[in-house]
């Protein structure tokens, strides 16, 4: 309850304008409750972020053992657009204010942002190994493809965030676009 609390703050207030009295009054503690769990507003920053990479886990689990390359992508897309929605805000102050952060707690929600990509990474390459083995992939090299499709699904959450799109496009667009394609082939030679 204090990390969502948190994060919500964090996410409407930015890191910077955020307080530690903003955060226990939205969590319903008192500013020593909070303190009796965390020493600064850097360290219930840094939990939140370190949280992500868990909850994103959590959230994603099970996609691997679907049977079926196509299902376990568009599963895959349908999880990971469901926690990020909610979290696009905090997301959005994360990046944005982490180069004001002083050099040590930077260092360390680096550190936790890296393991969430890597957790993402590591997910998608695991059902992209599953659309190999099942021939349903032209491209072999699973690290670009990988790049790709999170390139996709970034890029989309950007183009929100800067009002370029109304909405993220719907996992089963995505998925399609990821893997067929938006043009057709015309044979040569027809009439």
């Amino acid at each position: 309850m204090l990390l969502a609390a948190a994060e919500q703050v964090f996410a409407q207030r930015g890191y910077g304008r955020a307080s530690i009295r903003d955060i226990a009054a939205a969590a319903g503690f008192s500013v020593g409750g909070v303190y009796q769990f965390f020493t600064s507003k850097d360290e219930l920053f840094l939990a939140v972020t370190e949280s992500l990479q868990k909850d994103y886990v959590e959230a994603t689990a099970g996609v691997a053992a679907l049977d079926g390359f196509e299902t376990q992508l568009l599963e895959l897309t349908r999880a990971s657009l469901a926690f990020f929605g909610p979290r696009h805000a905090f997301l959005v102050t994360l990046i944005t204010e982490r180069g004001s952060f002083s050099g040590t707690f930077r260092d360390r929600v680096a550190k936790a942002v890296d393991g969430l990509k890597r957790a993402r990474r590591e997910q998608v390459i695991e059902v992209l190994h599953a659309g190999e083995v099942e021939g349903r992939l032209r491209v072999t090299d699973l690290d670009a493809l990988a790049s790709a499709y999170l390139g996709v699904i970034n890029q989309c959450h950007l183009d929100v965030h800067h009002g370029f799109a109304p909405v993220v496009p719907a996992a089963g667009l995505l998925v399609s676009l990821f893997l067929h394609g938006a043009a057709h082939t015309h044979a040569r030679g027809r009439a």
